[in-house]
């Protein structure tokens, strides 16, 4: 998994509880000796009896009882067996922790907001040092502070990759419709979902909207004041839809007549024929 989600995940304790129960189940599953049925059990005492009595003439006087132990320990032990793997099989499956992320979604958005502001705040305290430089090129030729510089904050720029390619697993999980041709799909190729009610740069939509992440961007990204990760996907969705409607003065912005860019259009047949009857 990766790993600015499943810190943000574990920040939420329903599920770090919920960890901490699946690994108690593997931990005493693992632990459980291996038993046969409680017939086999019984049996084999049964059958310890009967060669006792064939060598010595004498039948061990406490065979019943121990059958019947035999066999009500093996009941117990298969009882309980039995009730890990299930929960074991329940835990495997995945369908109760998906809920649960589900539920908390936008508690696991605000870890991964705090993830990018600490991110974000150590390049803005590298910026003096940085400077203009942006490639490896400029800092060779750059003083010694800013090569320094910009070494600490290219090492910064995996982790906002990280970090984005947590938040956008999170919302997709937040949203009815995914895919290429989805509105979140769209709002991300034009670049939202990054600064608070704005797309980035056209010169960042290209690598943003495909996960690359360059210095060039996360120095731009901590000059941004409304730099942030979005707890609801619609709140950008509908500001993107929005820009796109509206006309600017000079008219480069077309208007859609679908905001929904190329996103296939569903038409609701059963409203369709009511209204035709």
């Amino acid at each position: 998994m990766n790993k600015h989600l499943e810190a943000a995940q574990n920040a939420v304790p329903e599920i770090v509880d919920y960890e901490r129960r699946k690994a108690l189940v593997d931990a005493k599953l693992s632990e459980l000796p291996s038993t046969g049925s409680p017939d086999d059990a019984a049996r084999a005492v049964a059958a310890d009896a009967v060669n006792t009595y064939l060598d010595t003439g004498k039948w061990p006087a406490d065979a019943e009882e121990r059958a019947r132990a035999a066999y009500t320990d093996a009941v117990a032990a298969d009882a309980i067996a039995g009730e890990l793997v299930s929960l074991r099989s329940q835990f495997v499956s995945g369908h109760e922790l998906k809920r649960i992320v589900l539920s908390h979604a936008p508690e696991i958005l605000v870890h991964l907001d705090g993830q990018l502001q600490n991110v974000l705040e150590a390049v803005r305290k590298e910026l003096g040092a940085l400077g203009g430089v942006r490639t490896a090129e400029d800092a060779v030729n750059a003083s010694r502070a800013a090569l320094e510089a910009y070494r600490r904050v290219v090492a910064l720029v995996p982790e906002l990759s990280g970090i984005r390619e947590a938040a956008w697993t999170m919302l997709a999980r937040t949203v009815d419709i995914t895919g290429p041709a989805s509105p979140l799909a769209h709002a991300k190729r034009d670049g939202w979902g990054h600064v608070r009610g704005t797309a980035v740069p056209d010169a960042h939509v290209d690598d943003v909207a495909a996960g690359r992440f360059t210095l060039d961007h996360l120095v731009w990204l901590a000059q941004e004041p409304d730099s942030h990760v979005p707890t609801d996907a619609s709140e950008f969705i509908e500001a993107r839809q929005a820009r796109r409607a509206a006309l600017t003065d000079d008219g480069s912005t077309p208007r859609e007549d679908n905001p929904y860019g190329d996103a296939p259009l569903i038409i609701d047949m059963t409203t369709v024929r009511s209204r035709n009857e």
